[in-house]
């Protein structure tokens, strides 16, 4: 992989911006309360509550209208794993607020993916230097025993890596609180 400070080449920015373009495609096919609710919440950064005043309805609906729009976006970018991975790894880098949100479901495990896959999509947030990935991140850190064993730990791991990466006042605590308590060393 090429140095995070140095320009992408341009045959990833192809691939990055295919990538950006099926899901701006599969965003347009979704019916029109999960794209309203999706564009709200994920590019216009409403909380679940203006997002619902926003459109009229309850906060209960805003939610399951993101959960369907979010499920939607993560099968359209990719069926099967070797396809998923080559998406994702198209998005290491993007500043995209929808590729840094379809990241982030990836990343969290509320899709259903290869381990090796949410994997990676922690370190392309890390790589993307965005701090809507922080939210995620510090999730992923803070969990325990979600998936158990080398892979939480692995995940946990990355998590703290793509922290550091990003850095700001949120990931700098975070981080200083999971080392206080011995759990991000071999990461920092």
């Amino acid at each position: 992989k090429a140095d995070a400070n140095q320009p992408p080449d341009p045959a990833d920015r192809v691939q990055q911006s295919q990538t950006v373009a099926i899901i701006e495609q599969a965003l347009s096919r979704l019916p029109a309360r999960q794209r309203e609710a999706f564009l709200l919440r994920y590019w216009e950064e409403f909380d679940v509550a203006e997002t619902a005043a926003a459109m009229g309805c309850s906060e209960g609906s805003v939610k399951t209208h993101c959960s369907r729009a979010v499920h939607a976006l993560a099968e359209a970018v990719g069926a099967g794993e070797a396809p998923a991975r080559a998406a994702v790894a198209s998005l290491s880098g993007s500043r995209h607020p929808l590729a840094v949100r379809a990241l982030c479901e990836l990343a969290s495990g509320r899709q259903r993916a290869p381990e090796a896959l949410a994997l990676d999509a922690i370190r392309a947030l890390g790589q993307s230097r965005n701090g809507g990935a922080v939210p995620t991140l510090c999730s992923i850190l803070g969990r325990r025993k979600l998936l158990g064993g080398a892979q939480e730990r692995m995940r946990r791991v990355e998590a703290a890596r793509a922290l550091g990466r990003i850095g700001g006042p949120v990931a700098r605590r975070t981080l200083e609180t999971h080392a206080q308590r011995g759990e991000v060393s071999e990461a920092c």
